[in-house]
């Protein structure tokens, strides 16, 4: 368990805060308050500060800890939810980072990179159906993965 830890929100000083376990509150109130984040279609949460300035929760987050982003830097949510707006799931990186992590964040194929390396391995010894049910995805996500679709990393 992490312990809550708040810093200001730049350029909201003495007005925001923001936690290290992806809370926010506001001293707009006579007392602190926390905000209720609202859900972006992509499942990103996002809080307004102030009016119409609605602000993703992720960025506040690693802006408000660890500095703005570098040139072409975006955030990397580590475990694929982007609802997860913990500190220690959340780095910059790079937008190639960021779309080769969402590859190992896939509904279709979760899978680790020894069992990826397991289905590289054993193409043309074990048969993909047999690959499929050891591994609990499509016979079509073997394929994809034998081809380079998937996971050519690895």
């Amino acid at each position: 368990m992490h312990i809550e830890r708040w810093k200001w929100i730049p350029g909201y000083e003495c007005r925001y805060e923001v936690s290290n376990l992806g809370r926010v509150r506001s001293y707009a109130q006579t007392k602190p308050r926390i905000l209720k984040p609202g859900r972006m279609p992509s499942g990103h949460l996002s809080v307004a500060l102030g009016e119409g300035n609605s602000q993703c929760v992720h960025k506040l987050v690693l802006t408000a800890f660890n500095g703005p982003p570098k040139k072409r830097q975006e955030c990397r949510h580590l475990d694929g939810d982007p609802s997860n707006n913990q500190l220690v799931n959340l780095v910059w990186g790079t937008r190639g980072e960021n779309s080769a992590d969402k590859k190992w964040h896939s509904k279709a194929i979760k899978l680790t990179v020894d069992q990826v390396r397991h289905i590289k391995k054993n193409k043309g010894v074990i048969s993909a159906k047999t690959l499929a049910i050891h591994h609990c995805i499509s016979k079509s996500g073997v394929y994809a993965i034998w081809q380079g679709k998937y996971h050519n990393d690895v």
